[in-house]
């Protein structure tokens, strides 16, 4: 269940942007927190996910903090 889980959420991260970048970035960290709520994940792959989705916002062309 983890492996899915993890692997779901990559897809998400790497699916085409077809909006707001920071839309996707927020639907990246509920399912982060989503899946540390249902004890899926523990608190160092959450911070791996979180560190990694903002490395995301930051690093995506035409975002205001790039």
């Amino acid at each position: 269940m983890k492996n899915t889980a993890m692997a779901e959420w990559r897809l998400m991260l790497s699916r085409p942007l077809n909006g707001d970048i920071e839309k996707r970035y927020d639907e990246l960290i509920s399912v982060a927190d989503n899946l540390l709520a249902r004890g899926i994940i523990d608190c160092s792959e959450w911070r791996e996910l979180v560190r990694t989705a903002g490395s995301y916002l930051v690093g995506s062309p035409g975002h205001k903090y790039h």
